[in-house]
C-alpha cells in the first residue's frame, strides 16, 4: 500500500495564500471600517452648504457695517473737536465772568443809597 504523500510545496504555497488572502482581507476590511460612509459624507455637505450660506450673511453684514463705520470720526478728529471745545469752553467761562462783574456793577450803581430817604 503506498499512499501518495502530500507534497509539502503544496501545502506550504496552500498557506502563503490563505495566509496572503486574510491580510488583504484584514487591510481592507480596517481601511474600510475607518473611511466614511455615504450617509456621512452627505451630512458633511449638507453642514458645509449651510456654513457657505452662513459666510456669504456674514460676509454681507460685514460689509454693510463697514461702510457704516466709514462715516465715524477717527481719533483725530475727536481730539480736534474736544480742543476745539476746550477753546469754546475758554471763551464762554470768560464771557460769563465779564457778564457777572456788569451784573454786579449795574447792581451796585442802581442800590438806593441810604442817604436817600427812600424806605
Amino acid at each position: 500500500m503506498t499512499e501518495a504523500p502530500i507534497e509539502i510545496d503544496a501545502a506550504v504555497m496552500f498557506f502563503v495564500m490563505i495566509t496572503i488572502a486574510f491580510f488583504v482581507f484584514m487591510a481592507v476590511w480596517g481601511v474600510a471600517r475607518n473611511s466614511a460612509s455615504l450617509r456621512d459624507m452627505t451630512e458633511v455637505k449638507a453642514r458645509l452648504t449651510t456654513m457657505e450660506t452662513s459666510s456669504v450673511d456674514v460676509s454681507n453684514r460685514l460689509g454693510a457695517l463697514e461702510t457704516q463705520v466709514s462715516h465715524l470720526p477717527t481719533a483725530e478728529h475727536v481730539h480736534r473737536i474736544d480742543v476745539q471745545l476746550e477753546g469754546v469752553k475758554t471763551v464762554v467761562q470768560t464771557t460769563a465772568k465779564q457778564i457777572d462783574r456788569m451784573y454786579d456793577h449795574m447792581m451796585s450803581a442802581r442800590a438806593p443809597s441810604p442817604s436817600d430817604g427812600t424806605s
